[in-house]
């Protein structure tokens, strides 16, 4: 099924109120009435240089200079998304979903290809796409190896599902070490996740801005 990806220049689901002080250049998120989860107090914090973005009825939060790359939820942080710029001016044709990018996944559980047991399992961080940094794109890519399994966490969305996530510091044979992450949202069979890890990335705050409340699995 084809995959919708619009910038928002209105919220349509979330609901925008003043939170702070102008000065702050910030606003208060809060969920849609889609739903009875969707009725939470807690809302998002926006930020100066924030645009709200759709994939599939899913809103969520990007970041300034952070870039939707195609229709297919590839959510790229700065660096990534200048490269990826870079890399579509010079060949013709889509650009791949950078490594460092922040992939939206759906129905995530059919095929086994992501689930909950991945999150507590040193061999969860074995996805297709991560491979070594060196090899991204290769025929026959290098696989990293386990250096160690980050504590587990979770939080609720403004919509009210709760969202798992786990990460893996992983290495290469003569690199350095990096880490791979994903979030996953079992009542919504909906994953985030990416491949490697850009430290410099507020991967987090796109997680936690995920409003849910006119998603149909």
């Amino acid at each position: 099924m084809g995959r919708r990806a619009v910038a928002l220049a209105a919220p349509l689901v979330l609901v925008l109120s003043t939170a702070l002080s102008g000065c702050t250049g910030q606003v208060q998120l809060r969920p849609g009435p889609a739903r009875p989860a969707a009725s939470s107090e807690d809302g998002f914090p926006m930020h100066k240089g924030d645009e709200l973005h759709a994939v599939n009825d899913i809103n969520l939060v990007l970041p300034e200079r952070w870039e939707a790359l195609g229709s297919d939820g590839c959510l790229a942080p700065p660096a990534a998304a200048e490269e990826a710029d870079g890399q579509h001016g010079r060949e013709d044709g889509p650009v791949p979903c950078p490594p460092a990018a922040m992939r939206l996944r759906f129905n995530v559980s059919e095929g086994g290809s992501i689930s909950r047991a991945d999150l507590d399992s040193d061999t969860g961080w074995k996805r297709p796409n991560v491979v070594c940094p060196g090899s991204v794109g290769q025929v026959g890519s290098a696989v990293p190896a386990l250096v160690k399994r980050e504590k587990r966490d979770e939080f609720e969305l403004v919509s009210g599902e709760t969202v798992e996530q786990a990460a893996w510091r992983l290495k290469c044979e003569g690199g350095a070490p990096f880490e791979t992450r994903l979030w996953l949202v079992p009542d919504a069979d909906v994953a985030l996740d990416v491949a490697i890890v850009d430290p410099a990335a507020d991967y987090d705050r796109i997680a936690r801005s995920m409003d849910l409340s006119r998603y149909t699995p």
